[in-house]
C-alpha cells in the first residue's frame, strides 16, 4: 500500500499526528476489507467443492481452475505488491530479477557458461554460423557456430590446406577444440568450446595472422579428405589412373601429394561412390525378394555355403518372365552360352544364355555368377536353363560355345540330342596359337564357316589344305 507522504517540517505536532491516525485508519480498513474479500471467495470454492454436480457447475470449475493455472504460471510468488494512485490497480514489482553489478564481471571461463546457458535459440542466431558449403575453403570468425566437433577438426584441416601452413590441435575434449600454428613463433590461435546442454561448439578466441611461411609439405593433408573432396571426380572417371590422379592434386592443391596417399584417396572415393563390396552381399536377398514382387514368374536363385559355421554367397541364378516369354515368342531354337571373369576383390564367373531375334541381334535369356568355370558349374546352370524355357524335345534345339572347360561334357549330359556347334572366333584364337597366323588363314577359316552345303564346305576345305596341310588336320 502507498503511505501518503507527510512534510513533518510545515505541519504542527498536532496535525502531524492526525495525518499518521488517519493512515493508520485507512491501513486498518484496506486489510479488513481484503480479509472480507478472500473470507467471500474461500465460502465459495468450499460450497462448490461441496456439491454442484450439474454439467453447469462442472463447467465453472473447470473455468476456475483453469484462471488459477494462470495465475500461478504468470505471478511470481515471491513479488511485493503496492498500489498506485487508483487503489483499484494492484502491481506486482518482481525483486528476483535484480542482478548485482558482481555477476557481470566474470572471465573468460565463465563467460562461456553465460552463454551457454541461454536457452533463447534467438541467441544462438545472432552469431555467425559456419557455412558447410565452404567445407574445403573455410573462413573463420570470432562467436562462429560449429554443428560440432568433427566439423571443426575437418574445418581446421581445410584451412591449414587452403593458407599452406601446418595446424596442429593441442586440445580435443569433449567441452573444447585448440589449435595453433605449428611454427611455435606464429601467432596463429584458435579456441572453441561447447555450450553447455548441446552439441554446438563456439570460437571464443581467434587470432587470424600467420606470421611463418607458407610450405609445400601440409601434414593435414590426409587420404580421407582428399577421397571426399574429389569423390565427384572419381564418379565421373572411375578409370583415371593413380598417377594421373595424383598429378591432378597437386595442380589443384599446390602441395606434396605421395603415390600412397593418392592410391588411398582413390580407392577411398571409390567406396564412397560405390559403397562397400562386402556390405552389397547383404542385400542378395533383399533383391531377389525385390526381383519376384516386381516380376512375376521370374526365376532368381542365391546359392549359399557354409563356412566357418557363417552363411556365405556361393552362386547366382536369374531369368525374368519377360526375357523367357519374348524368347519362346519370337526367336529360333538357337542359344549361345559363353563365360566371363568378373574383375573385383572377390573374382567370379558370369555365364550367360543369348539367343538371337527376328534382326539377327543378340537376345539375353539367363545368366548365373558362380565361382568357377566347370562341369558342376555349367550343368547346373543348363539344367536351370532348361527348366525355365520347358524343354523337351532336345533335336529341336541347337546350342554354340567356345570349347571351355567342362562346357562340352555338360552340354552333352544335359541335352544329349542338340546339336552343339563351336564359335569361329574362338576357333580362330586356338588357329592362331597352334601357329597359323595370317589374314590368308583367317579368310580360309571363315569361308569354310559360311559354307551352307556339304560340297561347298568341301571345296573350301582344299583351299585352306592347299596353303598348310596340317591346318586342316
Amino acid at each position: 500500500m502507498k503511505i501518503p507522504q507527510v512534510n513533518k517540517l510545515t505541519q504542527s505536532p498536532f496535525e502531524y499526528e492526525l495525518a499518521e491516525n488517519n493512515n493508520v485508519s485507512a491501513t486498518t480498513r484496506n486489510e479488513n476489507k481484503r480479509s472480507r474479500e478472500i473470507d467471500k471467495v474461500n465460502r465459495l470454492r468450499q460450497e462448490d467443492a461441496e456439491g454442484d454436480d450439474t454439467e453447469e457447475g462442472i463447467k465453472n470449475e473447470r473455468v476456475e481452475k483453469q484462471d488459477d493455472k494462470l495465475f500461478n504460471d504468470n505471478v511470481a510468488k515471491e513479488a511485493e505488491w503496492f498500489r498506485g494512485d487508483d487503489e483499484s490497480q494492484v502491481v506486482p514489482i518482481d525483486i528476483g530479477n535484480v542482478e548485482s553489478s558482481e555477476d557481470s564481471d566474470i572471465d573468460n571461463e565463465d563467460d562461456l557458461k553465460s552463454c551457454e546457458g541461454s536457452d533463447g535459440e534467438n541467441d544462438v542466431k545472432n552469431f555467425p554460423i559456419f557455412n558447410t558449403v565452404e567445407y574445403y575453403d573455410p573462413t573463420f570468425e570470432l562467436d562462429m557456430i560449429f554443428s560440432n566437433r568433427d566439423e571443426i577438426r575437418q574445418a581446421i584441416h581445410s584451412q591449414a590446406i587452403k593458407t599452406k601452413r601446418n595446424l596442429k590441435i593441442t586440445k580435443n575434449d569433449n567441452v573444447r577444440m585448440y589449435a595453433k600454428c605449428a611454427d611455435m613463433e606464429c601467432g596463429w590461435k584458435f579456441h572453441a568450446l561447447k555450450l553447455t546442454g548441446k552439441c554446438t561448439y563456439q570460437i571464443r578466441q581467434y587470432e587470424p595472422n600467420h606470421t611463418c611461411g607458407m610450405s609445400f609439405r601440409i601434414k593435414n593433408l590426409k587420404s580421407s579428405w582428399l577421397s571426399r573432396k574429389y569423390a565427384n571426380k572419381i564418379r565421373s572417371d572411375p578409370k583415371r589412373n593413380v598417377k594421373g590422379f595424383q598429378v591432378d592434386i597437386m595442380e589443384d592443391l599446390r602441395c606434396r601429394v605421395s603415390d600412397y596417399q593418392a592410391y588411398r584417396a582413390k580407392s577411398q572415393a571409390i567406396e564412397l561412390v560405390e559403397g562397400q563390396v562386402n556390405s552389397q552381399y547383404a542385400l542378395l536377398w533383399d533383391f531377389a525378394n525385390e526381383i519376384k514382387r516386381t516380376n512375376p514368374g521370374s526365376t532368381i536363385i542365391v546359392g549359399i555355403e557354409e563356412a566357418n559355421c557363417d552363411n556365405r554367397f556361393d552362386r547366382l541364378y536369374m531369368c525374368l518372365y519377360a526375357s523367357k516369354v519374348g524368347f519362346l515368342s519370337g526367336c529360333r531354337h538357337f542359344i549361345g552360352v559363353d563365360g566371363c571373369h568378373l574383375k573385383g576383390p572377390h573374382g567370379g564367373v558370369l555365364l550367360t544364355a543369348v539367343g538371337v531375334d527376328p534382326n539377327n541381334s543378340n537376345f539375353p535369356i539367363a545368366f548365373a555368377i558362380v565361382n568357377n568355370k566347370t562341369g558342376e558349374t555349367w550343368g547346373w546352370f543348363l539344367s536351370l536353363l532348361k527348366l525355365d524355357l520347358n524343354i523337351e524335345k532336345d533335336y529341336e534345339w541347337t546350342f554354340m560355345s567356345d570349347k571351355q572347360k567342362g562346357l562340352v561334357q555338360a552340354i552333352n549330359e544335359v541335352f544329349p540330342s542338340a546339336d552343339h556347334r563351336f564359335c569361329v572366333r574362338h576357333l580362330h584364337e586356338n588357329f592362331k596359337r597352334a601357329g597359323f597366323r595370317g589374314q590368308a588363314f583367317k579368310i580360309a577359316l571363315w569361308n569354310c564357316a559360311m559354307a551352307t552345303t556339304v560340297n561347298e564346305f568341301g571345296r573350301r576345305m582344299e583351299i585352306l589344305k592347299e596353303l598348310d596341310k596340317s591346318a586342316v588336320e
